[in-house]
């Protein structure tokens, strides 16, 4: 007879959380300010590192101190 123990629950760490903003509305609005006639470079840090929530064509590696 073998005894189940009941699920662990989820660290809370990995319990997904919802952005502090709509990264849709502000990339919406970001595109409409820059109207489309130059190159529209991001510079990523953090999340935007793992999970930038948007297409991109390229990316260049950069170093930023302090």
């Amino acid at each position: 007879m073998a005894i189940h123990s009941p699920p662990s629950p989820v660290p809370p760490a990995l319990v997904p959380v919802a952005p502090l903003r709509d990264p849709q509305a502000l990339l919406t609005r970001t595109r409409r300010e820059w109207g489309g006639q130059r190159d529209l470079w991001i510079f990523g840090y953090a999340s935007l590192l793992w999970n930038p929530e948007f297409a991109f064509d390229e990316h260049h590696s950069a170093f930023v101190r302090g």
